[in-house]
């Protein structure tokens, strides 16, 4: 919680109280510690969601294909919700498991490509690479 006044702080602290009482726990940051947080996470999650859909867009599969261009734009079906919960167990079928270790060269490859990118700090080589993986998706 980042509470930024009294108003907020009173929120927070009865938010805190129950939250604790169904066993969180709960962190109070100052708003430069959240920031900092917020800026790790959500671009972490930027990162895996753009190899994602480069990996799926680098495949054969129709369904791979698809599947990318949900990736970068979120799911949009009533159920989404669900994907949040608590995880399932996933089975696959068995003829499944080569394509999945194909899948997982490809994003392997791709992480490395888009890592050096970012740690280069090479905005114009990202920005290129995004656009071309949304030209890709685009004109499946």
């Amino acid at each position: 919680m980042t509470p930024t006044n009294e108003i907020e702080n009173t929120i927070a602290q009865k938010a805190r109280k129950f939250l604790e009482s169904k066993g969180a726990r709960v962190n109070s940051d100052g708003t430069r510690e959240h920031d900092e947080m917020m800026t790790i996470v959500l671009g972490l999650a930027h990162f895996v969601a753009i190899l994602a859909a480069d990996t799926l867009a680098s495949t054969e599969s129709s369904q791979h294909q698809r599947l990318s261009e949900e990736v970068l734009t979120g799911p949009d079906h009533p159920g989404r919700e669900r994907h949040f919960g608590r995880p399932q167990p996933v089975c696959y079928p068995p003829n499944a498991t080569s394509r999945i270790i194909g899948l997982e060269d490809i994003f392997l490859r791709n992480a490395v490509a888009w890592a050096d990118l970012v740690k280069s700090r090479d905005r114009q080589g990202f920005s290129e690479r995004l656009l071309a993986l949304k030209e890709k998706i685009c004109e499946k």
